[in-house]
């Protein structure tokens, strides 16, 4: 069975984007869904709206103002917008795709097209243009029809096609189907909902289901013998199973770690773990003192190196760990673009405290009041969901990290319900943005018994539709390397979470859990 990602990987990635498209070729689909529209001076471009407010941001972020019509406006105009920024500033600067790219894209990269049904509203001229441009392109790209009419139209057309249908399916019109494509260049959509005529549809053609999101939906499309089913990203081709990644480790060009990068790579090795992200800490409120830059940029280059002799199983990811972003804006913007990271982690490990940055780690909460614990914890998550509102990372790191401090080394208590709604609001921006919630599996040996973030915490993200996860030892010593990952994956099983996630080139990329 194949897989189908409707408008790319829309859950990771802005929708309709060569952004979205190279993720889902790189995630294994077969293929994607894409919109197109018109410009007032005749090209084609990806877009799934009449306008491009939805989507479209001025280049500062902001909103474009009044209703901006794509067949109003010239392919140039459109380019001044960014398509990007609006989904999470990982993307900012991606442009409104030409189609003529995104068909070299495809041709090239293997993936298949399936144009949707929009280009029905086409005028006459437009479809005629259409036609021409992709009978360069049999194979790569197909259209797909809501209208009978339309479908015999575009077939004629373009005769060596493969077609799309997705309008009312009902015998009428799998017979009228029969009699303008043969079974091998057809393929019929059915909702996952209305599925009582998959079986007289397969006589008469593949079968696609459309669109499901859950594991549950996939077990029942593929009883019904679907050939291709489509999804929004979050249900993607089974792929590496039994592998984990360590997406959390550090070496000596932390500040808080000695150890060599060959030492934790060679403990690694021992455990096991054939994927591994090298994510030094690079901490913007004291990037000075801690000559952060410089180690992060050897940090990446070690990585390279060590990647280059090729002679070990465990892979290294280049990474980062930056903190602290939201402190020196323009440094956060500086060491975001520093290397080419396969992975950027988000954390927070200073909060402010009477106009002083000062380090949870190094607090000694035992002599604070219960209700200047409390203040500090309500500033960490107001500081951590500005990070998550401004900075452009792909994985939260340790959500509840300050609680290993304040419970299991100091010994007090902290009030969680008062912050059951900042954190509920965290989790939607996160899953909003495509970013990844790291179980951190470092904490299960100290006195909070659990992981980071807890039980509670995961139901809650697995209960709004966050799938996203990733698994971290936080490793600064080489006993550390890939600790307690046989309980977390357990663990995340029997919450529901079937994979875990590891990132290349800043592109997630899933794991089956066995």
């Amino acid at each position: 069975m194949k897989f189908q990602a409707h408008r790319g990987i829309r859950t990771e990635a802005p929708e309709n984007t060569m952004a979205a498209l190279i993720a889902a070729k790189e995630q294994g689909f077969h293929s994607a869904e894409i919109d197109i529209a018109v410009t007032c001076d005749g090209q084609f471009v990806l877009l799934g709206d009449e306008t491009l407010n939805r989507t479209a941001r001025l280049p500062d972020g902001t909103l474009p103002a009044g209703s901006i019509k794509i067949n109003e406006i010239t392919y140039e105009q459109a380019l001044s917008y960014d398509f990007g920024v609006g989904f999470s500033r990982k993307f900012k600067g991606e442009k409104i795709p030409f189609l003529w790219d995104v068909l070299e894209y495809a041709s090239k990269s293997g993936i298949k097209l399936r144009i949707s049904n929009k280009f029905e509203l086409f005028s006459e001229g437009e479809k005629t243009s259409l036609y021409s441009l992709l009978k360069g392109y049999v194979g790569v790209a197909e259209l797909t029809c809501k209208s009978i009419s339309e479908l015999e139209a575009a077939s004629t057309a373009l005769p060596h096609s493969r077609f799309h249908y997705d309008g009312k399916v009902n015998s009428e019109t799998l017979s009228k189907l029969s009699k303008i494509l043969p079974k091998e260049l057809l393929t019929v959509w059915i909702s996952i909902s209305d599925h009582r005529l998959c079986k007289s549809a397969k006589k008469q053609a593949a079968l696609g289901i459309k669109l499901i999101t859950e594991d549950a939906e996939l077990i029942t499309a593929i009883g019904l013998g679907a050939d291709i089913i489509e999804t929004n990203g979050k249900l993607k081709p089974i792929k590496n199973l039994g592998v984990v990644a360590d997406m959390h480790t550090h070496t000596n060009h932390s500040p808080d770690c000695n150890e060599k990068l060959e030492d934790m790579r060679l403990a690694q090795e021992a455990k096991g773990t054939p994927l591994v992200a090298v994510t030094d800490h690079c901490n913007i409120g004291t990037y000075k003192e801690d000559d952060a830059f410089n180690k992060i940029e050897a940090s990446v280059s070690e990585v390279s190196k060590l990647n280059a002799k090729n002679d070990s199983p465990c892979r290294l990811l280049s990474g980062v760990e930056i903190g602290d972003g939201i402190t020196f804006i323009d440094k956060l913007r500086y060491a975001e673009k520093l290397c080419n990271y396969d992975v950027i982690i988000g954390s927070i490990h200073c909060v402010l405290k009477d106009g002083v940055l000062t380090a949870y780690s190094r607090r000694d909460f035992s002599v604070e009041s219960d209700e200047d614990i409390q203040c500090f914890m309500r500033q960490y998550f107001d500081d951590l969901k500005q990070m998550v509102e401004v900075a452009d990372f792909d994985i939260l790191a340790h959500l509840t990290c300050p609680l290993r401090y304040v419970v299991s080394k100091h010994k007090r208590s902290v009030d969680m319900t008062e912050f059951e709604g900042i954190i509920d609001e965290i989790l939607k921006m996160i899953i909003v943005k495509g970013i990844a919630l790291e179980v951190n599996t470092s904490s299960v040996s100290l006195a909070l018994g659990d992981f980071v973030p807890d039980t509670e915490i995961l139901k809650k993200y697995k209960a709004m539709g966050g799938y996203l996860i990733t698994i971290g030892s936080d490793a600064h010593v080489p006993e550390e390397a890939s600790a307690n990952f046989d309980r977390a994956l357990k663990h995340l099983k029997s919450l529901g979470f079937n994979n875990i996630f590891y990132y290349k080139n800043r592109t997630a990329y899933q794991c089956r859990i066995k």
